[in-house]
């Protein structure tokens, strides 16, 4: 569970990273690019994002142990038996 967990705070922090970067080459990228690849650009990016923790744990999350139940405790709660049925009832 640990390992699952740093690897999908690896892959926010590095997304975080790529993203700042790229709105901070966003006037370069302006001029060298047309709006079709910078679209692509953010594409891979949420993509990867997305996809990662499936990619990188994956395995992981079909290894986790299930949880133990505790045991079923030795005694039981009887109620008493009612004695008459309710008679307060309303009559039209």
């Amino acid at each position: 569970m640990k390992t699952w967990l740093l690897a999908l705070v690896s892959i926010g922090l590095g997304g975080s990273a790529a993203a700042v970067a790229a709105l901070a080459l966003r006037p370069w990228l302006m001029r060298r690019y047309t709006a079709r690849w910078r679209c692509r650009l953010w594409g891979v990016l949420a993509a990867v994002l997305l996809a990662g923790p499936v990619l990188l744990a994956g395995p992981v999350l079909l290894a986790l142990p299930l949880p133990q139940l505790p045991a079923a405790p030795g005694w039981r709660v009887t109620l008493p038996a009612p004695e008459t049925a309710p008679t307060d009832r309303v009559s039209a």
